[in-house]
């Protein structure tokens, strides 16, 4: 299957993304997602060019999260991307970064750059 995906996105000159999600295991442990933590986890990561994490850290929703404000276990909006492969030089380098959904702007903005 990942090899004729991988023939028609030459083909068709586009890109294509595939969303897989950890196994249970993998979440119940509370450890940090890998390329390796889904079912058939080398063959993901061998066939991909680019392996990119999306992580929400904090589990609470947002009733929850304004009901314990003052205990600062960390914001819902919070989003964590991990690039954990990058094939070809050119198309990118390995990296993290920590985004925050702005409800304003209705996109995600840097942690850094936004006010919880």
């Amino acid at each position: 299957m990942m090899s004729k995906l991988q023939q028609f996105a030459k083909l068709h000159a586009t890109h294509v993304w595939i969303v897989v999600h950890p196994t249970k295991q993998s979440q119940l442990a509370g450890n940090e997602p890998s390329m390796y933590d889904c079912s058939g986890s080398a063959h993901w990561f061998n066939k991909c060019d680019n392996g990119i994490i999306v992580r929400r850290p904090y589990a609470k929703s947002w009733a929850q999260q304004k009901q314990d404000d003052k205990a600062k276990t960390g914001c819902s909006r919070q989003v964590n991307l991990k690039v954990d492969k990058v094939r070809n030089y050119y198309a990118g380098k390995l990296g993290e970064a920590k985004l925050l959904f702005s409800s304003r702007t209705r996109g995600f903005e840097e942690a850094a750059d936004i006010v919880v």
